[in-house]
């Protein structure tokens, strides 16, 4: 068994698209595949991202990235929690791992990320600069995320960093056998 990691596939992009889809349909069926976010803004062709690289290898792990949870008009999603669970619930019915799973005598631990809030543009900064930055045009988060306590400078309209950290929690412990933990950000 051999473990393959990917990131920013962005299929959104028809050349990126047709790269997965001449992938070899035989090649990597004993292989697992770590797909560490950044596949597309668009859930049906995550969708359909997801189900080509379930029938390609043996076992697919994945966490979304930030273009993952951007929201767009074709879809319907409130906010992009929303979106998050909506993704969680689709690599579970197409059997996609999103929480760790023992497999080849490894743990494959997907951790949830966000970038910290030190990384959002100046706050004073009209609107224009602030959403040449797609995740702050394009990703839109519940006041239950935004509105954590104690008030941090850096962002005084929160940021989903700490929210994605606490969904690790439970998965922060010993485990019994070599570990390889992924996220789509930078520790």
């Amino acid at each position: 068994m051999r473990i393959f990691a990917i990131s920013d596939v962005h299929v959104d992009f028809p050349e990126n698209w047709a790269w997965c889809q001449q992938l070899s349909r035989t090649s990597y069926l004993n292989d697992v595949c770590i797909v560490a976010g950044d596949v597309t803004d668009r859930i049906q062709l995550l969708e359909k991202f997801l189900k080509l690289f379930s029938a390609l290898f043996k076992a697919v792990f994945f966490v979304p990235g930030n273009h993952d949870l951007w929201l767009n008009s074709h879809e319907s999603f409130v906010n992009s929690i929303e979106k998050f669970d909506a993704i969680n619930s689709m690599c579970a019915t197409i059997g996609v791992f999103t929480s760790p799973q023992k497999i080849g005598g490894v743990w494959i631990v997907p951790l949830y990320s966000w970038y910290h809030r030190s990384f959002e543009p100046d706050t004073s900064l009209n609107d224009e600069s602030r959403i040449g930055w797609g995740d702050f045009g394009r990703c839109r988060w519940p006041s239950n995320v935004l509105n954590k306590e104690p008030f941090d400078v850096y962002s005084p309209h929160g940021n989903p960093d700490d929210y994605f950290l606490s969904l690790n929690e439970p998965h922060l412990h010993r485990y019994d056998a070599p570990v390889i933990s992924f996220s789509h950000f930078l520790p």
